[in-house]
């Protein structure tokens, strides 16, 4: 039946005929905050028999004609926009709509004002575009045929001020949704966009050079240029946002977009693809905003602001005609790809596109991961890929490589981090022009990289980057790096100087002068070396000012002897890098570099990785051989380090000999600007032998460690389980071989050694009789002679072994330090054996050999520590074998001494008094209490001694210890000798634990001589067991009992309990 009214004006009223029957009441279950796809599916099981188009239609704004005749409603519009507010509009299976209006320009707004959902099941056709808006909800079901120049279908509203200023700006709180199950195309460059709370595709869009466009939220605005749609804003969230394509979406030459926004805290927005969308790039063509040449580029985007983006299905920016490759984004705060993905930008031509992938942090995991390493390798073949994890909050911002990678097509991975890179697994690239960019800390977003954050390498889980393709890049934080490929690459990065005759030139000074600098570039080691077949008589990089990236690789069997001089009389230094940085503070940086097998010897240095370092080394692993042959240093990493060593690892045989000094399992001498943190050397470390000097006479190897030589700098949290032999050597450390303050005590420049531990056996031999009347000293678990430095938190566990057949003997032996005069020892610990045998061997303690303070000027002291293990030699006590007792406070001992001399006497004594007092307690039950309490101290600290006047050579066999109690393995926070048993002392000094590393004028002592010591020996207060072993007083119930005698009680004088 035709019309009977039509709209002439903005103010005319056309009313359209009334439908012939209304829905059925189940539709309205489209409108309500529980509407789903399974309810609007059950919708289409109902029959339609009396389903009709459009009813109830009022032209609002601008010109329209409503006519309606059998299943046909033909809406002629003669103004640009059009407003339409309809009681219903849905068009039954068979029925048709056309929307005739001026142009592709024309705009009709159609509003459902009643309360049912809008179901499309038949043909809907406009030659401009069409708006579509129900509360309700809209469903375009599988019979549904809509061909428009555009289409807006929304359960959100808009203001008629708004459409009629071309301000597309859709809100509203529907809890119903839009799906589409049939088929809906735009014209080409035209539109289609469905918004709502839940939106879905379980059929086929397209808009051919166009966009088709889905986003969940409660306030929308499209944005427009022109009548392209260019791009959505969701300007506010709902809950449980929904946007998802099950079928398929097309819109080649054009943008697809998928957006959600979530309104809570809970991150709800999903965003998930499981069927094809693809936006191909359309080649001979020009014109448009993404003109490239005669194409244009397709983009997809799927984004979940707060919420979950889904890749599954089929994700398709390829241009297989020609031209470039297109873009695809998916960003949330999550991002999870399917192992069943296919994601392609791939172009006919190298010209491949990009794809973004911008998640709040993001995993590479063969499971419970966002993505495993084949499928991204699989993608790279088609893509360049982004990894950007800076979507969402920042909470994450990591990126962590858990899986394998690799890929051959020449194509760039970005993985681009706004905190830590953390690369777990291989990344190979075979490509010849395959490229990898690392950009951490937020550089890609602020040009600077975050404090705290870097990339990380796991070396030791097998990580690596390998970038093997002959014209490969790499690029770190903007820096792009060059890349060393062969051994001839890595000499090439500073090259030799030869003199006028051809003789090579090693001499520092005239090397820097010709070259400056050196090596102020990047560097990387895109694969693994192998040096074997050459041997090198010099440093292959004299000196680097840059970066040297090891990626994770290794150089493996590398040779190197310069124990011969050259033409001129030179000695090279046997090291990789000469030197690594200029000046204080120097930015060079050498770090994810393993050596393995090396086989190093040099005359006067020796290193396996550098031999100075100003600069960083940072998760660096050496293993192999090192050794220095006249008095030099050697060192499993670094002879001489004056930057920061981190992460650092060794296990090298190290070797010197004829008086080699700074000896040590990972650095030979760290200076007072030097820190070593979180290290470690396994391994043996070895020095025996003198050398004659005409300016210092004799001199004999000095500064032996497990870890460290000579230590004026910091070491924390590091570690030597490293075997320490020596031969007629002095200073000689299972962790460090002397830590002393280069200047006066308390100045700041003493060697900090913090929370660091030695578990390996210290041995020293004294032998020769070149020694010449000197004694061997300085033999310790952790340190052999700590003059001036401060020790907090050390353990040792190693035992420690003298032997001496020389006459002049060997004195100040301790389980954890040998000689400490005027340094601070600070809840430690040494728990192994300690033996002096031979000739005129004394001064042995568990935990320290010979203490020496100045506690009238503040300097050194013994505090909250502990000895166990068992003590033999002469002159051996329990805590410390001879030296000042005032010193030491709230620290015990509890093995056994077996020993000669006055220390034992000493400690035998206080056993004898301890047994007397358990005697004669019979009284009353206090009296039983102190007889058991002073019994079970006396057996704690059990002493077995001979009375002998005069020390002998070798001691005679001791009877064998009783129960030494239980072994201290850590730090003690009370004075306890055993829990019944308060060891009086003074009050304990708190030593600083502070890293520091103060700046001095010193130059690296090459050679220590051996000292005679008669005026510090002078100094000595008491020797022996009765500094650490023997019982002074007990304390039970307020009540304070001696067990000295009157000569003992003057030094120890008695103490109320409060």
């Amino acid at each position: 039946m035709p019309s009977t009214s039509v709209g002439t004006s903005n103010k005319t009223r056309a009313v359209a005929p009334p439908r012939r029957q209304r829905l059925s009441a189940r539709l309205r279950a489209l409108h309500g905050p529980f509407a789903t796809m399974t309810a609007i599916a059950a919708l289409l099981a109902l029959p339609r028999p009396g389903l009709a188009g459009p009813s109830g239609g009022v032209v609002i704004d601008g010109s329209a004609n409503i006519g309606q005749a059998g299943s046909v409603t033909n809406i002629n519009q003669s103004s640009n926009r059009a407003i339409i507010n309809w009681q219903g509009f849905s068009i039954g299976y068979g029925e048709t709509v056309n929307f005739n209006q001026p142009g592709a320009w024309g705009v009709t707004l159609n509003r459902v004002v009643g309360n049912e959902a809008s179901i499309i099941s038949g043909a809907l056709n406009a030659n401009g575009q069409v708006f579509l808006v129900n509360s309700a909800g809209v469903l375009f079901s599988k019979s549904a045929q809509v061909n428009v120049g555009g289409l807006v279908a929304s359960t959100l509203d808009i203001s008629n001020a708004n459409f009629m200023a071309g301000n597309y700006v859709f809100s509203g709180s529907s809890a119903a949704s839009v799906v589409n199950q049939g088929s809906i195309h735009a014209s080409d460059g035209g539109y289609v966009a469905l918004l709502g709370k839940t939106v879905s595709n379980e059929g086929v869009i397209t808009a051919t050079l166009g966009a088709v466009a889905m986003a969940s939220g409660n306030k929308i605005t499209l944005n427009f240029a022109g009548d392209s749609l260019l791009d959505v804003t969701i300007d506010e969230g709902t809950l449980n946002a929904l946007v998802e394509n099950k079928r398929a979406i097309r819109a080649d030459g054009g943008r697809v977009i998928l957006t959600a926004k979530a309104a809570d805290a809970v991150l709800s927005a999903q965003v998930n693809n499981t069927g094809i969308i693809q936006a191909r790039t359309m080649a001979a063509l020009k014109g448009g905003a993404t003109t490239r040449g005669t194409a244009r580029i397709g983009s997809i985007k799927l984004i979940a602001s707060g919420g979950t983006v889904r890749v599954g299905g089929t994700l398709d920016a390829s241009a297989p005609r020609g031209g470039k490759g297109g873009k695809i984004e998916t960003s949330g705060e999550k991002v999870k790809i399917a192992d069943s993905a296919f994601v392609t930008t791939k172009a006919l031509s190298t010209a491949n596109g990009s794809w973004l992938i911008d998640p709040d942090g993001f995993s590479i995991a063969a499971t419970g991961g966002d993505i495993t390493g084949a499928r991204l390798g699989a993608l790279l073949d088609e893509n360049n890929i982004t990894l950007q994890s800076t979507s969402g909050k920042g909470k994450s911002g990591n990126i962590s490589v858990n899986d394998a990678v690799s890929w051959a097509a020449n194509t760039l991975l970005t993985l681009d981090a706004t905190k830590t890179i953390h690369i777990n697994a291989p990344i190979t690239a075979t490509g010849d022009g395959a490229g990898l960019v690392l950009n951490y800390g937020g550089y890609a977003t602020t040009g600077s990289a975050a404090a705290g954050t870097d990339y990380r390498v796991n070396r030791n889980g097998g990580a690596s980057i390998t970038l093997s393709g002959a014209n490969a890049s790499l690029s770190i934080n903007g820096n792009a790096y060059t890349l060393i490929h062969s051994m001839a690459d890595l000499t090439a990065i500073t090259p030799l100087l030869f003199d006028a005759n051809g003789n090579p030139v090693y001499d520092p000074d005239t090397l820097l002068q010709a070259y400056g600098p050196g090596g102020t570039g990047y560097y990387a080691l895109a694969q693994n070396l192998d040096a074997a077949g050459v041997t090198y008589n010099g440093p292959l990089i004299s000196n680097l000012s840059g970066v040297f990236a090891g990626l994770g690789h290794t150089i493996k069997n590398l040779k190197i002897d310069s124990t011969a001089p050259n033409a001129n009389g030179q000695y090279a230094d046997a090291v990789l890098i000469d030197q690594i940085g200029e000046g204080r503070n120097s930015p060079a940086v050498v770090r994810d570099i393993k050596l393995a097998n090396v086989n190093i010897a040099g005359f006067q240095e020796a290193a396996g990785l550098a031999g100075n370092n100003l600069g960083t080394i940072s998760n660096a692993y050496v293993s192999g051989k090192v050794r220095v042959t006249d008095g030099g240093s050697a060192a499993g990493l670094a002879a001489n380090n004056g930057g920061l060593i981190t992460n650092a690892h060794t296990n090298v045989a190290v070797t010197a000999t004829h008086g080699g000094s700074n000896v040590g399992g990972l650095v030979g001498f760290n200076s007072s600007r030097g820190v070593i943190r979180y290290s470690s050397a396994d391994g043996s470390v070895r020095a025996a032998g003198y050398s004659t000097s005409p300016d210092s006479g004799l001199l004999f190897s000095s500064g032996i460690g497990g870890l460290v030589g000579t230590n004026i700098g910091t070491i924390a949290y590091s570690n030597a389980n490293v075997t320490v032999t020596t031969k007629d050597s002095v200073n000689v450390g299972g962790l460090v071989g002397v830590n002393y303050n280069f200047n006066t005590p308390g100045d700041g420049t003493a060697g900090v050694i913090i929370n660091s531990s030695a578990t390996g056996n210290v041995t020293a031999n004294y032998t020769s009789s070149q020694l010449l009347g000197q004694p061997g000293f300085g033999v310790g678990g952790l340190v052999g002679s700590n003059s001036g430095g401060t020790i907090t938190g050390g353990f040792a566990s190693g035992d420690v072994k003298v032997h001496a057949t020389a006459a002049s003997g060997a004195y100040d032996i301790g389980g954890l330090v040998g000689y400490n005069e005027f340094g601070t020892i600070s809840h430690s610990s040494a728990t192994g054996d300690v033996s002096g045998i031979g000739k005129n061997v004394s001064e042995i303690g568990a935990l320290v050999g010979m203490n020496l303070d100045d506690i009238a000027n503040g300097f050194g002291g013994i505090d909250h520590s502990t000895a166990s293990g068992t003590v033999t030699g002469n002159d051996a006590g329990g805590l410390f074998g001879a030296g000042n007792l005032q010193a030491v406070s709230d620290s015990v001992f509890t093995g056994s001494v077996n020993g000669v001399g006055p220390a034992a006497d000493a400690a035998a004594a206080a056993q004898a008094r301890a047994q007397t007092a358990a005697e004669q307690a019979t009284a009353d039950e206090d009296a039983r209490q102190i007889a058991a309490i002073a019994q079970a101290a006396a057996s704690s600290a059990t002493v077995v001694a001979t009375t002998d006047a005069e020390e002998s050579a070798t001691p005679p066999n001791p009877v064998k210890a009783t129960a030494a109690g239980k072994r201290a393995t850590a730090a003690i926070a009370g004075p306890k000798t055993e829990d019944n048993v308060k060891v009086e002392q003074p009050a304990p000094r708190v030593a600083s634990t502070e890293e520091t590393s103060a700046a001095s004028s010193e130059p690296a002592p090459s050679h220590r001589k051996a000292e005679t010591r008669t005026a510090q020996k002078s100094a000595v207060k008491g020797k022996g067991a009765g500094f650490g072993a023997a019982i002074r007083s007990i304390d039970i119930d307020g009540q304070h009992y001696d067990l000295q005698d009157d000569a003992s009680k003057k030094n120890a004088p008695g103490r109320k309990v409060q």
